[in-house]
C-alpha cells in the first residue's frame, strides 16, 4: 500500500465538503467491509488508512482489532490502565471502557472526516462555522456521544454527507 491518509490531510489541508463527500461515497464500501466481517478495528486514524495504486483505501494496523463477540464486546484495560487505541480518535465509549461495537469505529471515522473538512480534530471549543449548516449537522450526528444517535453504517454516513453537501440551504 502507498501513502497514508495522514499525508493527504497534511498536503491539502481542509478539503472542500463536496470533495470530501465524493471521496467518502467512493470509499464507503471498503470502509464498511471490516464491520461487515464482524471486526472492530479500534484504532482507525489517518495514519492507518493507506492507499493502493488505484487510490483505494486499505485499512492497516489490526494490532488491537477484535472480533465482535469474542470474550465480550468490552475493551480490556492494558497493564498501564489505558484503553487500547489513539485517544484523539477514540469514541466516548472506548475512552470510558464501556461496551463497544461497530459504532465506535464509525465515530472514529467521523473524527477523521471532521479532520478532513476542517484540518483539525473536533473539540468542545471549536465549531466549524465555515462549513455549511447541513454539513455541521451531519458532523453533529456522526460525532454524537450516544452510539444510538449515530449513523448505522459507513454507507449511511456517506449518503447523508452527500445529501448535506447537495442541500440547497447550505448557508
Amino acid at each position: 500500500a502507498g501513502a497514508p491518509l495522514r499525508y493527504k490531510v497534511r498536503e491539502k489541508g481542509a478539503l472542500d465538503p463536496q470533495e470530501t463527500a465524493a471521496w467518502r461515497e467512493k470509499h464507503a464500501p471498503t470502509l464498511d467491509e471490516i464491520p461487515r466481517r464482524g471486526i472492530m478495528h479500534r484504532d482507525r486514524k489517518p495514519s492507518n488508512i493507506l492507499f493502493d495504486g488505484y487510490d483505494q483505501p486499505v485499512i492497516a494496523d489490526f494490532g488491537i482489532a477484535k472480533r465482535v463477540g469474542e470474550e465480550s464486546a468490552q475493551l480490556t484495560q492494558l497493564t498501564v490502565g489505558l484503553s487500547p487505541g489513539t485517544p484523539a480518535y477514540m469514541s466516548p465509549e472506548q475512552r470510558h471502557f464501556d461496551e463497544v461495537d461497530y459504532r465506535s469505529d464509525l465515530y472514529t471515522m467521523a473524527v477523521i472526516w471532521h479532520e478532513l473538512l476542517t484540518a483539525q480534530l473536533p473539540s468542545a471549543t471549536y465549531t466549524p462555522h465555515h462549513l455549511p449548516k447541513a454539513v455541521r449537522q451531519w458532523l453533529n450526528k456522526a460525532l454524537a456521544l450516544n452510539p444510538d444517535d449515530r449513523y448505522r453504517s459507513a454507507k449511511e454516513m456517506a449518503a447523508a454527507l452527500q445529501t448535506a453537501v447537495s442541500s440547497p440551504s447550505n448557508s
